[in-house]
């Protein structure tokens, strides 16, 4: 979503103004700094392992749904 106005519409013309891709650039850094501070905890935890795993499971997880989800869609779209 962020990436759009920063590597997708290289092409064309005229390119996306400054003000969005700096809001694209802003969101895209929040989204990973929020992912990474998902996974690494900033207090103490009895494992960092076991927390890490536990929660990227997850998000690998819905990211799989998501892609069956979508997979489904594109093939009854075909059909």
């Amino acid at each position: 979503m962020f990436a759009i106005p920063l590597v997708g519409l290289r092409n064309i013309e005229p390119r996306p103004p400054l003000w969005l891709r700096i809001a694209s650039a802003s969101g895209f850094a929040v989204t990973l700094l929020y992912v990474v501070l998902s996974i690494f905890p900033i207090i103490d935890v009895a494992s960092w392992f076991s927390f890490a795993t536990k929660i990227s499971g997850v998000v690998i997880g819905l990211n799989l749904v998501g892609l069956a989800v979508y997979l489904n869609a594109a093939r009854r779209r075909a059909r």
